[in-house]
């Protein structure tokens, strides 16, 4: 029976306000209370300043930072693996299939590094038919070998890596005149490509050891543990006639049979097997196609040196889950690989509300009218009737007053402050001195490519015009930052970098800051379209501030507008 994994992760938004991270270590650990279960709390980039200070201040581990949130194969629960070794006897794969049942066993080297496979059907062909011919009675093997499988003794030592030759087997019933007789223009060449089995009582067999053959077989001598293939049997030193000779209690039949099972799985194994190899760092995603653009049994999974890690099968691409928590955002783009096979998006909860919004799959969504994401949280401890310890009450009450401005921001509600004035009780902390010792944490970038957030620059154009969009980050600007990023953006458009920008800032107090450098009858037609939501802010030429949030669904069929109006 398959076992079931499942994981969860809470996900801030993807500017990592300090608002939607603090709210997020809350609900994890919220969650991890609720339900006994490990909650991992991950961040879609690096935390800023203010946040750094508080999760060092109330002794928070340090969250990591992720790329994406793909379920990757190693992530995969590991199962018992198994494989056989080149070097491994067909009788012993065998054995092994036996056990198991595998569909398909990975075929490694003594370093572990995986050079073939061999399905079901592969080995009940080899066991089967004979090794590259027609004849039933050729095989590939060495003397090491057969004195494994038949669990025999011979005078010398011999080395199971030594050479592999074929032979021709042949069984002796007849006795040493009528053996003469059959074998008289057999050449000493032959006699060394040539295994003969025979019993311990033939009268050829002191002949055929003086013809130096390739191996003989000895039968009937002693007894044999038949559980046990790999240990060797006493026999009377006297049935070892040389060090060519094998002595074995087998009888005749089954060790000739067992000869022919003593090739190597090597020479059977299927050694064209890359598209059967996947790396343990692809996504689920892009193997799945694997298993249905091609009747395969399963998927070797091996590392950057090639070593076997783990095989898996199609319904091992099921048994991990994935559940993300977004806190502070419900965009399903805050990082890619939320929307791939195995991750189930199962709550958002943030106070920026989404009209539209819709998911695949049912999930947990609160949205309430407050200026921070952490005072819905706070509510849901409440709800739960959960007091929060001291150091989680801190972060709460931090990033209330991070997202509220020290309740300056307009859109502050009661519940936000009701909520940071209990949660100050809880953490033992007097609100207003921890909302300064914040405040001193923020440091303001003081060129333009400080104010850019990484990977957050795109290009459009727009009739003639062609625009780069930088997206900044959570910064609340102030007249000498304005001036500044002016300077730079004049700068670079002199230097012909581009020929018209458009910024979009998301500052603390969630209002929007639209700056256009472009064709003045543009940016006119731009504030003359968009009067209502947009008011001048100072006296900087072509700057303007919205009442509420623009997003970039909403920016685009503005700049559009004006494009098509000129």
């Amino acid at each position: 029976m398959s076992i079931q994994t499942t994981q969860n992760c809470v996900i801030p938004s993807k500017t990592v306000t300090t608002d939607s991270v603090c709210a997020s270590i809350a609900y994890a650990y919220l969650e991890r209370h609720l339900y006994n279960q490990k909650y991992q709390l991950i961040m879609p980039s690096k935390l800023n300043d203010v946040t750094n200070y508080i999760i060092k201040k109330f002794n928070i581990k340090q969250p990591p930072v992720v790329c994406d949130t793909f379920i990757k194969v190693s992530n995969l629960p590991n199962h018992e693996l198994v494989f056989v070794n080149l070097n491994d006897s067909l009788i012993r794969a065998q054995q092994i299939y036996q056990l198991y049942q595998p569909q398909l066993m990975p075929c490694v080297d003594d370093q572990m590094r995986c050079v073939g496979a061999i399905s079901s059907t592969d080995l009940t062909n080899a066991l089967i038919t004979p090794l590259n011919t027609n004849e039933l009675n050729l095989v590939q093997t060495n003397i090491a070998r057969v004195i494994c499988v038949l669990n025999g003794r011979c005078q010398v030592t011999h080395n199971p890596k030594d050479e592999l030759q074929q032979y021709l087997i042949v069984v002796v019933s007849s006795t040493l005149r009528t053996f003469q007789e059959i074998y008289k223009n057999y050449t000493r060449e032959q006699y060394s490509q040539t295994i003969f089995v025979s019993s311990n009582h033939n009268d050829a067999n002191d002949y055929i050891v003086a013809q130096r053959p390739g191996m003989l077989i000895i039968c009937n001598c002693g007894e044999t543990d038949t559980f046990d293939q790999h240990t060797a049997v006493a026999t009377p030193i006297e049935n070892l006639n040389g060090d060519l000779t094998v002595n074995t209690a087998k009888g005749i039949f089954e060790a000739s049979v067992l000869i022919k099972q003593s090739t190597p799985i090597s020479c059977y194994m299927n050694k064209q097997i890359q598209h059967l190899k996947v790396s343990e760092t692809d996504c689920i995603d892009k193997i799945v196609g694997k298993f249905s653009d091609e009747k395969i049994d399963g998927l070797i999974v091996v590392n950057e040196k090639d070593v076997l890690i783990n095989f898996i099968t199609k319904h091992c691409l099921h048994q991990l889950t994935l559940n993300v928590n977004l806190i502070g955002t419900s965009d399903l783009d805050t990082l890619p690989g939320l929307q791939s096979l195995g991750v189930k998006v199962k709550s958002i909860i943030t106070h920026d509300y989404v009209d539209g919004f819709s998911y695949k799959e049912p999930l947990r969504y609160i949205c309430r009218n407050y200026v921070s994401t952490s005072t819905i949280v706070a509510e849901l401890f409440e709800e739960y009737n959960i007091v929060p310890p001291a150091n989680i009450a801190a972060v709460l009450l931090s990033g209330i007053l991070v997202a509220s401005s020290l309740f300056h921001q307009r859109k502050t509600t009661i519940a936000d402050a009701n909520y940071a004035r209990m949660l100050s009780i809880v953490s033992g902390l007097d609100s207003k001195q921890l909302g300064v010792e914040l405040a001193n944490q923020i440091c303001l970038p003081r060129t333009f490519d400080d104010f850019c957030c990484e990977q957050k620059k795109f290009e459009f154009t727009l009739g003639i015009v062609n625009y780069q969009i930088f997206e900044l980050g959570s910064i609340e600007l102030n007249e000498y930052d304005l001036s500044i990023l002016n300077f730079y953006l004049q700068k670079q458009q002199e230097e012909g970098s581009f020929c018209s920008c458009c910024i979009l800032v998301d500052i603390q107090t969630k209002q929007s800051l639209i700056i256009i450098e472009a064709e003045q009858e543009i940016a006119l037609q731009f504030y003359d379209q968009n009067r209502d939501r947009l008011n001048t802010w100072h006296d900087y030429k072509n700057i303007f501030i919205a009442n509420e949030m623009i997003s970039e669904d909403d920016l685009l069929p503005m700049l559009q507008s004006t494009v098509q109006r000129k």
